[in-house]
């Protein structure tokens, strides 16, 4: 008679549980299955899982020592050729660009937000005003380029996304949506914050429902920080705000120039600048985990992609190199 009765009470227990938890719970506990060493910094990457290969735009911070340029991986993490090289061959309008950040269409063309730069008389190196935006074929066949003069990114915190045959542009005052083909645009203007002293958009991405996040660090005249998500539906012309763990007066635990990924099934991933730090949240920006990077010092996450089979690649600009890692 033992064995009815304990196997009623699994049942009962099991029931429980099953009302007590999520359908098809999603598990985010990360390991990292490898790192490439990249040089110089990277500071933007994306993916395309139908090539099987994902794109570093590196960069350095002196323009005496210049060397940019962008690259091309296997999804291991195998280097397979060079798409740019902004010393040499440039392959665009000007003679030197700053990589700034780049996204796929839907043609796999790669799409690179970047600022230019010119010689100067005197040898010296100075910026054109605005931005442009550099097309390349997966061979690095130069393509185009579009340029945007009376639009000025705030150094290297412009974004660039992309949903149905429009590039979506901002230099965090306005959104532009760009026809990839013929470079033809119109402005969204973003909210004003009345109680910020300076915002920025750090980063873009887009959801399978066509909504674009767009990340928001602002600094308030309070001396605080805050992190924010700004969600933007066209179809239903309408924009919210969520907190990303909301405001804080603490330098070392705030989301700094956070980098911002969506995965096919809407969850959120932000790389955290100083905080070494993968956040990740639900489609609804409610906050489900974060994970530790590493404990190296001069870890500094900048941006983050991911794939359709749970990898997830982190660029380390502070140590320059790559992070892949995948779902337990």
């Amino acid at each position: 008679m033992r064995k009815p009765i304990l196997l009623y009470w699994i049942l009962a227990v099991s029931f429980g549980i099953f009302l007590g938890c999520e359908k098809n719970p999603v598990s985010f506990s990360l390991k990292t299955v490898s790192e490439l060493s990249t040089e110089p910094k990277p500071n933007a990457i994306v993916v395309d899982d139908q090539l099987g290969v994902f794109y570093v735009a590196n960069s350095n911070s002196s323009l005496e020592n210049y060397s940019h340029r962008i690259q091309c991986f296997d999804l291991q993490g195998n280097y397979l050729r060079t798409i740019a090289d902004f010393i040499n061959n440039p392959k665009g309008n000007y003679r030197r660009y700053t990589p700034i950040d780049m996204v796929l269409d839907s043609d796999h063309h790669l799409h690179v937000l970047a600022k230019p730069y010119d010689q100067l008389a005197d040898g010296s190196w100075a910026p054109f005003p605005g931005f442009c935006i550099i097309k390349y074929q997966a061979d690095g066949s130069f393509q185009g380029e579009f340029d945007f003069a009376r639009f000025e990114p705030y150094w290297s915190l412009g974004a660039i996304a992309f949903h149905r045959g429009y590039l979506f542009v901002t230099d965090g005052r306005v959104l532009m949506k760009i026809d990839k083909d013929n470079g033809l645009f119109f402005e969204i203007p973003l909210p004003s914050e009345p109680d910020s002293a300076a915002r920025f958009i750090t980063d873009m991405s887009v959801d399978s429902k066509g909504t674009i996040w767009l990340v928001e660090q602002a600094f308030y005249v309070d001396e605080s920080i805050g992190c924010q998500f700004i969600r933007i539906n066209l179809t239903e012309n309408s924009l919210t705000k969520f907190y990303a763990k909301g405001k804080t007066k603490n330098y070392s635990s705030m989301l700094s120039n956070p980098g911002i990924a969506i995965d096919r099934d809407d969850y959120i991933y932000l790389a955290t600048f100083y905080c070494r730090t993968l956040e990740i949240y639900k489609p609804n920006c409610e906050f489900l985990n974060q994970i530790e990077l590493d404990d190296r010092t001069d870890c500094l996450p900048i941006d983050v992609a991911v794939d359709d089979k749970g990898r997830v690649y982190v660029a380390d600009f502070g140590a320059d190199r790559v992070l892949i890692l995948k779902r337990n």
